[in-house]
């Protein structure tokens, strides 16, 4: 909206006007991605992009001077720096995981059903794998694993977008997303989910590595 105003006021010969919703604009963008979620971050940028090209349109239509581009170059400099992403992840999305796992854990029934909606499986055409995992209650599982599992996945995550060479980044990342989407995998066969509970030592120890998957 500011971004479409500013367009407007260009066209109708009111530049001061229009940068003033510009800037407001670019500061909308930083303070959504102050929020401490992963979606408002993206959304933050998304919305300083917006700016951004109003920027850039603004620059072509006014073509301010030397001493007005310094100005306007003051403001962008003010604005705060973006945070690094891998901090919402770190801290805020870690949380959101260990909070699901709690809850999931701490229902007075059975919560498999609530689990399989959550991870997409019940839009699987396979009614065996809702089948073989309905069988199971969630009371039985060692839910400390889980915690555990899952904090030690959030530090691998962190740890590989903390890389500061960014090609060495990418080939972790990916390496990272190659490994969760071959434990995603095992989760489509309902002999491998009854293969992991058996192959481990206990029945818990074997729903936890399951529901950890």
């Amino acid at each position: 909206a500011f971004a479409s105003r500013a367009m407007l006021r260009l066209a109708d010969s009111q530049p001061e006007a229009a940068w003033a919703d510009i800037i407001a604009c670019h500061r909308l963008g930083h303070l959504v991605a102050e929020g401490p979620t992963l979606i408002e971050t993206l959304v933050g940028h998304a919305i300083a992009g917006i700016a951004a090209e109003a920027t850039l349109v603004y620059i072509d239509h006014v073509k301010p001077n030397a001493r007005q581009s310094a100005l306007l170059a003051q403001q962008l400099d003010q604005l705060p720096t973006f945070k690094n992403i891998v901090e919402k992840i770190d801290l805020f999305e870690r949380f959101v995981y260990l909070d699901i796992i709690q809850r999931v854990a701490g229902a007075d029934k059975p919560n498999m059903k609530l689990l399989i909606r959550m991870t997409g499986l019940d839009n699987s055409n396979d009614s065996s794998i809702k089948k073989v995992m309905s069988q199971y209650t969630l009371k039985l599982t060692d839910w400390n694993m889980v915690l555990k599992s899952g904090n030690d996945t959030y530090d691998r995550l962190v740890k590989t977008m903390r890389i500061e060479n960014l090609a060495a980044q990418k080939s972790a990342l990916e390496e990272f997303e190659d490994n969760l989407q071959s434990r995603s995998e095992k989760l489509k066969s309902p002999l491998r989910i009854i293969g992991e509970i058996a192959a481990s030592e206990n029945g818990p120890q074997g729903l936890g590595k399951v529901v950890d998957d």
